[in-house]
């Protein structure tokens, strides 16, 4: 009985790899990203996390929590830095309605 249970599932695996083998994708070509704009911030910048923000669709919030001094600060759309704020924890910062979040 062992015997065969084996070899069904050796033969279903099979049949499962080569169906996934015949499968076809269509052709894409790879797409280009373009820069938008480069910026030199003082201190070691290590994002962990940044979301656009909903009242200004120019301007993306930023959190960086790691690697210096933990800061919620905000960019526009060319780059430009506004005034960071800091606190102490940011665990309790959240997006309202968020989904797919670490």
């Amino acid at each position: 009985m062992k015997i065969a249970k084996s070899l069904l599932s050796i033969l279903l695996l099979q049949v499962g790899v080569t169906q996934a083998q015949d499968l076809k994708l269509p052709a894409r070509e790879p797409e280009v990203l373009k820069t938008k704009f480069q910026f030199d911030y003082w201190g070691k910048l290590e994002l962990s996390g940044i979301v656009r923000s909903r009242s200004d669709k120019n301007v993306f919030w930023m959190q960086n929590d790691s690697g210096d001094q933990p800061r919620v600060f905000a960019i526009d759309s060319l780059g430009k830095f506004y005034q960071s704020a800091r606190y102490r924890n940011y665990e309790g910062v959240t997006i309202a309605g968020a989904t797919n979040v670490d």
